[in-house]
């Protein structure tokens, strides 16, 4: 190879002294070929600092590369929890308005499939919820695009008014929208309103709904205790729950069903019953205020 004017490409250079020998080694290193430009007879160790450079190079970019995988890979889980999971809960009321103002014109669509069968899964609970009051005020807290306050106007025999709050407009400007469309006799009133901040007098409602909310309230415990105060005494709660499954993963903010009966029960409410609704995504809460 030398006389043809060809370097030998060795798997292992065997250094001692400086220069490349088989005999007398002084240190091993693995897996290392000369540079193709090194002159035959050239010195060993510049062969060998030559290869050095290029092979730590090669390992500095992978290894830059492995890390801004994971780190990509890390901010995406984090951002895919605080937004889609968490809907901006985390980040203040600020992340939530924009991300239901965002989401308020495809927000029917997307929920269709779920409404379809609240006639059937949850008109139910709150017709037996409302059982013997004649003319009930009724509340429906974080009320979304109306789905609760126009199911029950649309029923029949419901002659009640009901108050539907919503911390953004987009979302109640669609509730407005279809209620009159679908029943512009109800008596139903849309106004932007906080779930720890309700404007009314203690015991002023017949019944308190708040559904597919509750976990993404700054203070949830403080929503309760609000929703508490302003129900009148027999009256019912109706919320919603993550199964305890998932309730794990808004730490804070979801409640196990332990830890949400514990709390209903010291906010003075009774006969709390916690019944699955929406398999694998929400369970229905009722309870009664002493």
């Amino acid at each position: 190879a030398t006389l043809l004017g060809l370097r030998p490409r060795p798997r292992f250079w065997l250094v001692f002294g400086g220069e490349a020998t088989k005999n007398q080694p002084k240190k091993i290193v693995r897996g290392w070929r000369s540079h193709p430009q090194t002159p035959a007879g050239g010195d060993g160790a510049t062969a060998l600092a030559l290869c050095a450079s290029r092979t730590c190079a090669r390992a500095i970019i992978s290894g830059m590369g492995v890390i801004w995988l994971v780190g990509a890979t890390v901010a995406g889980a984090a951002l895919y929890w605080l937004v889609i999971i968490g809907e901006g809960a985390y980040l203040g009321p600020w992340a939530v308005r924009m991300i239901y103002r965002l989401g308020a014109p495809h927000y029917d669509a997307v929920r269709a499939a779920v409404a379809a069968e609240d006639s059937a899964l949850l008109l139910p609970s709150l017709r037996a919820a409302l059982a013997g009051t004649e003319r009930p005020h009724i509340l429906d807290v974080a009320t979304g695009t109306g789905r609760v306050p126009l199911l029950l106007a649309q029923a029949a025999g419901f002659d009640g008014e009901i108050v539907g709050i919503d911390l953004t407009p987009q979302m109640l400007d669609r509730a407005r929208q279809k209620h009159a469309q679908a029943c512009p006799q109800a008596r139903i009133r849309w106004q932007s309103g906080e779930a720890g901040h309700l404007g009314w007098p203690d015991a002023s409602f017949d019944m308190v709904c708040c559904l597919e909310s509750l976990e993404y309230f700054p203070r949830p415990r403080r929503a309760l205790a609000e929703m508490a105060r302003v129900l009148r005494p027999g009256g019912t709660l109706v919320i919603s729950k993550w199964p305890d499954g998932w309730a794990r993963a808004l730490p804070g903010r979801a409640f196990s069903r332990s830890a949400l009966t514990r709390h209903l029960a010291e906010l003075g409410l009774a006969e709390i019953a916690i019944r699955p609704w929406q398999p694998g995504n929400y369970e229905l809460v009722t309870a009664r205020k002493g």
